[in-house]
């Protein structure tokens, strides 16, 4: 690999040599050959010396032609190596928010210093303005930095660092990149140095024209600007970043002050000054800028200048009504209407006879200055520094127009005109929504001038079918009408507001207007009390009765004062199903009215039986139904029932039993929590307890009540009248399979079930199992039988008691708590667990988990 490197090497280099030799013959330069050379044939293999490229550069523009047509170039323009193009300032980044000014703490105070009754309106109106035209700083994209590509004007002067592209053609076809030097000339190859800084374009152009046409004959030129020179600029006084910056010459005051991050907003906007050799020269307002799009001030700057900004002005708030609701530096605006006009005119909302001044005085007092904005003396009316001017919008009212809300297609206002009906509004039925109420709609009217609401109802239907009847009432201006729907849910959310209002304008003299009605109606709650308001009106209006709503008789309770000044009540009972019944009793002010149920009306309620019965599934039941007749109804039981375990479970048992098992959990857990910090000379027994709580805590965890109601089944099949159960809703009865199994357990060595033999007793069954272990409790032992029942055993000298033993029976040998500590009733716990299993073991016998 080395050795081909090196013959590589030396064929260029015996190459290069012969070529150099054979340029130079032709009477051009050997090292501006050789320079060329490695230049198009050999690229970056070699690296150029500064020689080289400084040989080529003193090569004429003939003699670079002629040596770019021996080697196979073609060639478009050599020239001095171009100045590196300006590269654009890079975006300037957000900066914090800057503190308030005292104006913006004038304005977000405004609204507490004066206390009168459009002081909600102030709050909004008086507070949260900004400064005007500051936000043009924050974040000031790229595209403000000054392009370099962009034409340049005639008017620019030349000076030192530009470059100017100078294309030759005719006889010649040729470009220069000449750049000017200090001293202010360019090198022009073939003519000579000319003196170009401080021309013009337009000047430069015509000068070198003319110097082209006289000194070269046969060629023309074209005269533009290549890469433009970078001038240093200072900006100083309220800027975010003062400094010193190098900018592009074609930059101007407002290029600057991007570049420097803007105006900070305690520096003026109006007054930004451009110096040049300690002389102010130009004045800009960046509000003609911002506000009329003017760029007349914004002058190009030269090397040296400076743009001082100075503190801000006088300012003045606008705020409420307006386009441009902000803080404005004043400079020569001092009338009121010229502030508006800046900040952009009126909103369309906007009311200028009710404008307001908000002022500090010279003794240092918040006061106000109502101004009519209508009125020629008082709009031109004379502002000061720190005033807020407020624009108020007009009032809310609504004049000329109905608004109709509810259960309808198009609700929202509508033009009112005098005459008018509800049925001119809503003509027919399919205007409302699905499942309208026809029988009941309101209308919400003020009563002038007091400006209090009284309502109005009338029946949507009747409206419809007989307009311009006495059904079909006159609509007034600004009234309000609410239509329902049969099954809307939400009608007590939309009469809810209604009420308030009504309580809320109540008084001694004048009682809230409204009623209630409870009980079988589809909707029951508070109604307003309408004009001539009747039982029937009320009941109407709570949507009619429902299913089970007792269509005979009804009561009223209502309030009076009596003769001693004390709150009392009577009861009014009213007949409903008579011809001329009391539904047309008038109603007054805070009446309750109850639509009693139907005796003995049955919800749809229902059983379970499931098990071995002939005809299993869910029964409806009725006032008296009991367990036999829902087993009658069931078939009976079939040949493999076991009538002795019939479960029977309850819904409000199982409430009760899971609360009673939520309150045994805290007390075994404040039991255990004391266990472990007491002291006990037992240290061992201490643990056992520790354990056996844990254990009986896991449990009652995970433990689910049943609901189990302990039933004789079998007799209540022969004594039906003495043992019989009436049923409830949800009740559940399962009759499980007859079982041949003794089950054993708790403390014994080996808890198990066992075949059922007819000749053993519960002891026997324990010594099957192995016996007690060292914890057995042998003086508690209990049984549950199959049918849920629990019987204590006992085991006596001469008597046993409760030791019979029956197919599905449960032995239970329980922990001795006494070995553990005085906490006996710890033994109650687990009886209600073993209970709970046994329960649900059975269940699961018939398959119903």
């Amino acid at each position: 690999m080395d050795f081909m490197n090196l013959f590589f090497r030396h064929s260029f280099s015996w190459f290069m040599s012969f070529f150099a030799f054979r340029v130079n013959k032709s009477g051009l330069h050997l090292a501006g050959a050789l320079c060329l050379f490695h230049l198009c044939f050999l690229g970056n293999v070699y690296a150029i010396s500064a020689e080289q490229i400084s040989a080529l550069q003193k090569l004429s523009p003939a003699q670079q032609q002629a040596l770019a047509s021996q080697v196979g170039v073609k060639r478009t323009a050599y020239a001095s190596k171009p100045q590196e193009a300006m590269k654009d300032v890079e975006t300037v980044r957000p900066r914090a928010p800057h503190a308030d000014t005292a104006i913006q703490a004038n304005a977000r105070k405004a609204s507490a210093a004066i206390n009168l009754k459009e002081k909600k309106e102030e709050k909004t109106i008086g507070a949260g303005l900004t400064q005007f035209g500051y936000e043009l700083f924050a974040g000031s994209p790229s595209t403000f930095a000054p392009a370099t590509d962009i034409p340049v004007p005639a008017d620019y002067v030349i000076g030192p660092g530009d470059t100017i592209i100078v294309q030759l053609y005719g006889k010649d076809n040729v470009i220069h990149e000449l750049q000017v030097t200090r001293e202010g000339v360019i090198q022009f190859p073939e003519i000579g140095p000319q003196s170009v800084a401080g021309l013009s374009f337009d000047e430069l152009k015509t000068h070198i024209r003319g110097v082209v046409s006289r000194q070269i004959i046969g060629v023309k030129a074209s005269i533009t600007m290549g890469n433009l020179r970078s001038i240093r600029v200072f900006v100083l006084g309220e800027a975010h970043r003062p400094g010193s910056y190098t900018v592009s010459s074609l930059s101007t005051i407002t290029n600057a002050l991007f570049v420097s991050g803007g105006v900070t907003k305690v520096g003026s906007l109006r007054h930004v000054q451009l110096k040049r050799k300690g002389k102010k020269v130009g004045e800009l307002d960046l509000y003609d800028l911002l506000l009329n799009g003017d760029t007349s001030k914004d002058k190009r700057l030269l090397p040296g200048d400076v743009i001082f900004i100075p503190p801000i002005g006088k300012t003045v708030g606008v705020s409420g009504e307006v386009r441009r609701p902000a803080i404005y530096e004043i400079k020569t605006e001092t009338k009121a209407i010229q502030l508006v006009k800046m900040a952009g005119g009126y909103l369309p909302a906007a009311h200028p006879p009710s404008t307001r001044i908000q002022r500090i005085t010279q003794d240092g007092h918040r006061t106000v200055v109502d101004l009519n904005m209508t009125v020629g003396k008082e709009a031109n009316a004379h502002v000061r520094d720190g005033d807020v001017i407020q624009i108020f919008p007009i009032l809310e009212k609504v004049e000329g127009a109905v608004l109709i809300t509810g259960h309808l297609h198009r609700p929202g206002g509508f033009a009112w005109k005098k005459g008018q009906r509800i049925s001119s509004f809503i003509s027919k039925v399919e205007q409302l929504l699905p499942s309208p109420d026809l029988q009941y709609a309101l209308i919400k009217r003020e009563k002038q001038p007091e400006r209090t609401v009284h309502f109005i109802s009338f029946s949507p239907g009747k409206a419809i079918r007989f307009p311009a009847s006495e059904h079909d009432p006159v609509i007034q201006n600004r009234d309000e009408i609410l239509f329902f729907g049969v099954n809307d849910a939400a009608r007590g959310n939309s009469i809810a507001p209604l009420i308030a209002q009504l309580k809320r304008q109540a008084g001694m003299s004048e009682p809230a207007r409204y009623v209630t009605v409870n009980g079988n109606v589809r909707h029951p709650g508070d109604y307003p009390l309408t004009e001539r308001m009747q039982v029937q009106n009320l009941i109407d209006a709570a949507g009619g009765y429902t299913e089970q709503a007792y269509n005979v008789e009804a009561e009223i309770s209502r309030g009076y004062v009596d003769k001693k000044n004390h709150y009392s009540y009577q009861r009014i009972l009213l007949g409903l199903n008579e011809k001329g019944s009391d539904l047309e009793t008038a109603l007054v002010s805070r009446d309750q009215l109850y639509i009693k149920q139907t005796p003995n009306w049955n919800e749809n309620e229902s059983v379970i039986i499931r098990g071995e019965v002939n005809f299993p599934g869910n029964y409806p039941i009725y006032k008296g139904d009991t367990i036999v007749d829902l087993l009658e109804r069931a078939g009976g039981l079939n040949a493999y029932a076991n009538a002795e375990a019939a479960i029977f479970l309850r819904e409000d048992l199982r409430k009760r039993e899971q609360q009673q098992i939520g309150r045994l959990k805290k007390q075994l857990e404040r039991d255990m929590a004391n266990i472990k910090v007491e002291s006990s000379q037992r240290v061992q027994n201490n643990k056992d307890t520790s354990q056996l709580g844990d254990q009986l805590l896991s449990d009652l965890v995970v433990a689910k009540a049943q609901g189990r109601l302990v039933i004789d089944l079998p007799r209540m099949l022969k004594h039906a009248e003495e043992a019989n159960i009436e049923l409830k809703n949800g009740d559940r009865l399962y009759i499980p399979p007859l079982s041949s199994e003794v089950t054993v357990l708790g403390e014994i060595q080996f808890p198990t079930s066992h075949m059922f033999v007819k000749k053993r007793d519960v002891f026997d069954y324990i010594d099957v199992s192995g016996g007690y272990t060292s914890r057995s409790d042998k003086k508690r032992i209990y049984v549950i039988k199959a049918s849920g029942e629990v019987a204590s055993v006992k085991n006596g000298w001469l008597l046993k008691r409760n030791s019979g033993v029956h197919p599905g029976d449960t032995i239970i040998v329980p922990y001795d708590t006494y070995a553990t500590g005085p906490m006996t009733y710890w033994l109650n716990m687990s009886q209600i667990l073993f209970q709970l299993s046994t329960t649900t073991a059975a269940l699961n016998s018939i398959g119903v988990f």
